[in-house]
């Protein structure tokens, strides 16, 4: 395959250039703390990435900002941790417990579009 055949070309700077987990795992500390939640850091992280990516199947279009909100009470509700609406839209969005801090939301909006592009072009 010729690189002129090709109609994108995206890379992948995730756990290499960026820390995801650990920004994230910092994030969610609150809902650990306050439910006292005994999964460890990767089973935690597992649980979130796989109510993100349910979530991003169900509405693809919502900006990240709101996803992780939404994904927030997803992984509450599995854990059995009640939460407010504002603490889900605070947790993950705040300066002080912030994904945003550590990944532009641009760039996680980005993130997003590349990979719904990804999705629907085809095999090439």
């Amino acid at each position: 395959m010729e690189l002129t055949e090709s109609k994108m070309l995206t890379f992948d700077c995730y756990s290499t250039l960026i820390d995801w987990d650990s920004g994230l795992f910092s994030a969610l500390m609150p809902l650990v703390r306050k439910g006292r939640v005994t999964e460890a850091r990767a089973q935690l992280l597992q649980i979130f990435a796989k109510h993100e990516a349910a979530q991003e199947e169900q509405t693809p279009a919502i900006p990240y900002s709101q996803l992780l909100s939404v994904v927030y009470k997803r992984l509450a509700m599995e854990l059995g941790v009640a939460v407010t609406d504002d603490e889900a839209n605070a947790r993950l969005l705040s300066r002080s417990h912030s994904l945003a801090t550590s990944v532009p939301l641009q760039t996680l909006h980005w993130r997003r579009s590349a990979q719904h592009a990804v999705n629907n072009a085809g095999t090439k």
